[in-house]
């Protein structure tokens, strides 16, 4: 019995680990693609944040998969486009037709496949 109370207290010891990493590795990332994107002549404010978007669910995709619904993951990609619009309005972007169109795109495949996740339970 004691050595199952020991293997079970070295996983939880290394998932907690684990997870630290993480969380420092997405900590990091996302600082990275942020300052490198709102730094003046490089990638721009929007592709910085698209980009660290992205890494910080690549990184806790599994937590995230086991945590959420379908249709809670197509709101989070809804509301991570939702994100990359308004960063670029702030950045002082004009509001152009492609990206109210990528606004609109980014709330429709939400919707869209949501309600696919939704009538599928």
């Amino acid at each position: 019995m004691s050595r199952e109370e020991g293997d079970d207290s070295e996983r939880n010891s290394l998932a907690r680990l684990r997870f630290g990493l993480q969380v420092l590795f997405a900590v990091a990332f996302a600082v990275l693609f942020v300052v490198v994107g709102a730094t003046p002549g490089e990638w721009g404010l929007p592709l910085g944040v698209t980009l660290a978007a992205f890494f910080v669910y690549w990184i806790f995709r599994e937590q995230i998969e086991r945590h959420l619904t379908g249709p809670q993951e197509w709101g989070l990609f809804a509301l991570s486009g939702v994100l990359v619009v308004a960063a670029a309005i702030v950045e002082g972007a004009e509001l152009t037709d492609g990206m109210l169109l990528s606004l609109i795109s980014f709330l429709g495949v939400s919707v869209i496949f949501s309600y696919r996740a939704i009538k599928r339970r």
